[in-house]
């Protein structure tokens, strides 16, 4: 733990340092042609460089500088961070290394130094992936141009050019880095020279400029910088740098590249320019992929099954009732692209205040629908946008499927839940569990593989509706527009950032089926991809998520072979039955689990025939159970249990008894009210509240109180809480 904190500290310093330099503003601008010395090095800067001279001193003392040139084309920071002693002394620490050089460790303190980068690109991934609102629209992004490795004061130096962009709502703003990194093994020093440009800005004029601005910085000890660096003669480089991360439409030549999906058998073009986005295919029967064009707009291509012609017609009903009254401007139609018959689906989105603009193009093939989806936020597409959107959909052309799927050859074990009808399939190598303390009331099972952990994980889990539903609203529920139908729901993804891709609303025999595929971050930031099915009978939701981490996947897709074959056998396998005990269970209408109906068995046997259990929940592990007991007369109360479910077996570990508490609680609220003269005080016991009444002694009439007594089991003991009711 000391190590990690040490390192922490050593490593924030050094982000704090040179991130200290994209905040560091000039304050005043003074007219050149002077010379500063600073620790290590000098600036001879010529007459259309400026520095901040009005804190001349701390500047020197804190080894940032802030420079704009006179035209006002870019600003530049150069900063240094040198490896002093006790910089040494924590990495050698953290890193129990009392052996290598100070020369050594300076190569692993720049390593940490670059490592600052990586850092940055998996923040903006993230925001541009998650960033922004629930429709994907607006966040930042960032996109690298050139990375180099140049002589620079004959030292070996990492050069790198990239452009962020950081938008809200119809608002972006985009700027050009240089960042320059100098190593000086001799001096145990990093320089740094970071330059900002708006984009588009990077001419003859600001290059010739930013190279004089090199040239005018001399390390002591080190030859002079005296020919311009290497990467500004990569044209092509430079070009795309200044058409930006988003270039616009229209604005030359549009070159166009592919993607290919061999194994369900299509093609589809789209400009070069466009950015990856979203995609999942984690499972080869439903298949999602996505590419920016802008901050606001981005287009898709999903793939399901589809069982027959009437699959496009209930695609759109499906929408209907999942956006319900949030949808408008509805427009359908039939429609021929390059030979392919389409049906359309044009529909706005209204969220509080905000636009949302979707335009879907729908064909069959094969026995599978495909979507060409455009998505606008907050403003209509442009002409120029929706032209290249029919010419995607345009180029949407189907080929021969590869059949080159692989087929897991491991043999499969099948778990089913007897009681209430549920079944899976899985490699009988792998592990199937309950999880840990999952709900007395609703379990949930775990299907793991060793080889594979933390990459992936396979979960089954049980649920609840408030009310049997119909339909549209079982559609709203899952697909999460509205949770309040949802009485007890596990999915992963819950409470965090997370995009809805694409889905499959089905009814299957009498049950609706929800097919969905969600990407979202974890707690710990990592993006992963999920494939959920949620199937409802009854009340009752069953639920299976299969979610893999982004780095083992390539286009959407499971990397490794046999696993991709297991996880989409696995899918495929969830199914439900009409088990002998399910049947007995909804003959008798019990619709509480089985853990807990075997638990009142126990105190009906004990008790009374009577006796019910309200209410059950773990406590500290799956054999302790905290149990409400009811109709058991004096014995009605608060059980702490020691239950082995497997053997069959209860033990009673502590006890307290309705009355008891009621009995407690009413002496309680006698003291509260000890200022008031009290006219009668009625402890409830079936309902475990107490009523109160007083004299107000302005009125001289009766008032009434009641409280609520909720108890608990906490570290050992009994306690509650007395809540006054409104």
């Amino acid at each position: 733990m000391k190590k990690t904190v040490l390192f922490f500290i050593f490593f924030a310093i050094i982000l704090f340092n040179f991130a200290a330099c994209y905040g560091a503003e000039s304050q005043k601008l003074l007219y050149g042609g002077k010379t500063y010395s600073f620790e290590g090095y000098y600036l001879s800067l010529k007459d259309d460089i400026y520095m901040d001279e009005s804190n001349y001193e701390g500047n020197a003392q804190s080894g940032i500088l802030s420079l704009k040139d006179k035209d006002g084309m870019y600003s530049a920071v150069i900063a240094y961070e040198k490896l002093d002693e006790d910089t040494l002394k924590t990495m050698r620490e953290y890193l129990n290394d009392n052996e290598s050089s100070d020369r050594e460790l300076f190569e692993r303190f720049s390593e940490y130094r670059n490592s600052w980068f990586e850092a940055l690109k998996a923040y903006y991934a993230k925001d541009y992936l998650f960033g922004g609102d629930a429709y994907g629209a607006g966040g930042s992004a960032m996109k690298v141009f050139g990375e180099y490795n140049e002589k620079i004061y004959g030292q070996d130096c990492h050069v790198i050019l990239y452009n962020t962009i950081k938008s809200d709502k119809l608002d972006s703003q985009e700027e050009t880095h240089i960042d320059i990194t100098v190593p000086v093994n001799s001096k145990s020093t990093i320089y740094a020279i970071n330059f900002k440009l708006a984009k588009g800005s990077l001419n003859e004029h600001s290059v010739k400029s930013i190279s004089g601005l090199i040239d005018s910085m001399h390390i002591i000890g080190l030859p002079p910088q005296e020919t311009p660096l290497g990467f500004f003669s990569d044209s092509k480089a430079l070009e795309l740098c200044n058409s930006g991360i988003y270039p616009d439409l229209g604005s030359g030549d549009t070159v166009y590249t592919s993607f290919t999906n061999s194994e369900l058998g299509y093609k589809i073009s789209y400009p070069v320019t466009f950015i990856p986005y979203m995609e999942n295919n984690v499972i080869h029967s439903l298949d999602y992929h996505s590419y920016r064009i802008n901050s606001n707009d981005f287009f898709s291509i999903s793939v399901e099954p589809a069982l027959d012609s009437a699959a496009i017609s209930q695609k759109i009903d499906s929408v209907k009732k999942l956006y319900g009254d949030k949808i408008g401007g509805l427009d359908t139609g039939e429609v021929k692209l390059h030979g392919n018959t389409f049906f359309y689906l044009n529909y706005q989105l209204k969220d509080f205040k905000d636009f949302f603009y979707v335009y879907e193009y729908f064909t069959l093939y094969n026995s599978r629908l495909y979507s060409i989806q455009l998505h606008s936020a907050y403003r209509k597409p442009s002409q120029g946008i929706m032209q290249e959107f029919q010419k995607i959909a345009e180029t949407l052309e189907f080929i021969e499927p590869s059949g080159s799927i692989y087929q897991e050859s491991s043999d499969f074990a099948k778990f089913i839940n007897p009681e209430e009808g549920y079944s899976i399939a899985y490699p009988e190598k792998w592990s199937f569990s309950e999880n840990d303390l999952s709900s007395i009331n609703y379990e949930s099972y775990s299907i793991k593989n060793p080889d594979y952990s933390g990459s992936f994980e396979i979960l089954a889990s049980e649920g609840e509706l408030n009310n049997e539903c119909e339909n549209t609203e079982i559609l709203k529920a899952v697909a999460g527009l509205d949770t309040s139908y949802l009485k007890k729901y596990s999915a992963p993804y819950l409470d965090k950032p997370s995009r809805l891709l694409a889905y499959n609303f089905s009814v299957k025999n009498g049950v609706p089926c929800l097919v969905k595929l969600v990407n979202y971050l974890d707690s710990n930031d990592r993006v992963k991809l999920c494939y959920s099915v949620d199937m409802v009978r009854k009340k009752k939701l069953y639920s299976l998520f299969i979610i893999v981490s982004d780095y083992a996947t390539q286009n959407g897709r499971v990397s490794d072979k046999s696993l991709d074959s297991a996880i989409n056998r696995i899918a495929g396998s969830f199914t439900l039955e009409k088990t002998e005990e399910y049947l007995k269970k909804q003959a008798e209408g019990e619709t509480r689990s089985r853990k807990t109906v075997f638990i009142e068995n126990y105190f009906k046997q004990k008790f009374s025939e009577n006796a019910r259990i309200s209410s059950a929940a773990y406590l500290y592990s799956k054999n302790d159970v905290f149990a409400v007991v009811d109709n058991a007369g004096s014995s009605g109360g608060f059980y702490r249990l020691k239950v082995d479910f497997a053997a069959k077996e209860i033990q009673i570990t502590a006890k307290m008894t309705k009355s008891e508490v009621i009995a407690s609680a009413a002496k309680d609220i006698r003291k509260r009210y000890k200022s008031k003269p009290i006219v009668d005080i009625v402890p409830d016991t079936r309902n475990m509240e107490v009523h109160v009444r007083y004299l107000d002694m302005k009125t001289f009439q009766p008032v009434k109180e009641t409280y609520k007594v909720n108890v608990r089991f906490v570290d050992g003991y009994f306690s509650w809480d007395i809540i006054k009711k409104a």
